[in-house]
């Protein structure tokens, strides 16, 4: 059985208005939660959460789940919850209509002069097609990316430790899960550099 069937008995599942409803934001959180928790892969103790300022809205609206960082095997993971509806609800906060004075910046700092259509913001209609083509159900690079370490006794208050992150970006569903699961899996099984 898949985990994804032991939430199917909640009335807000697949949870895809985590953009606008808080309460399924806070049920995609705990599938990925128990999902974390059901791989063999992970061990709890090496993860923490990245400290960083939380600002639930934008988490909210990105559909950030969380971000830990295993400092024992320089990993970061950054999951991310997503749906079509939250890609569109993301697209137009993120495209609203321009200011006067914002084409006039757009004009004196990038040379660039907002045709009406794009000054006037995304429409509910322009953010529908515009995620037909950008919306993939699941995603899952790796990039290089870098952990900071705060120790008083460095003469900087800390170091960079370099490390690899998962970007994972993936739908609550049946097709996704074990594409997740996967991933993840092979992410925090990946050998330490140096052993």
């Amino acid at each position: 059985m898949m985990l994804v069937d032991q939430f199917r008995a909640d009335p807000l599942f697949p949870f895809q208005d985590y953009a606008t409803d808080i309460r399924h934001f806070i049920g995609a959180q705990g599938y990925w939660l128990a999902l974390l928790r059901a791989l063999p892969e992970f061990d709890q103790a090496d993860w923490q959460p990245v400290q960083r300022p939380v600002d639930v809205l934008a988490d909210q609206l990105s559909g950030l789940m969380l971000r830990l960082q295993n400092t024992r095997q320089a990993r970061l993971l950054t999951l991310h919850t997503n749906s079509f509806e939250g890609c569109v609800v993301e697209l137009i906060a993120d495209n609203p209509p321009m200011t006067q004075e914002e084409v006039t910046q757009a004009k004196g700092l990038f040379d660039w002069q907002p045709d009406a259509e794009t000054a006037a913001g995304l429409t509910p209609d322009s953010a529908i097609r515009v995620a037909d083509q950008l919306y993939h159900a699941f995603r899952a690079p790796e990039e290089p990316a870098e952990i900071y370490i705060p120790d008083a006794g460095h003469p900087d208050g800390g170091y960079i430790l370099p490390a690899r992150r998962l970007f994972l970006q993936s739908e609550v569903s049946r097709d996704c899960e074990p594409r997740a699961r996967a991933a993840l899996a092979r992410f925090m099984k990946t050998p330490v550099p140096g052993t």
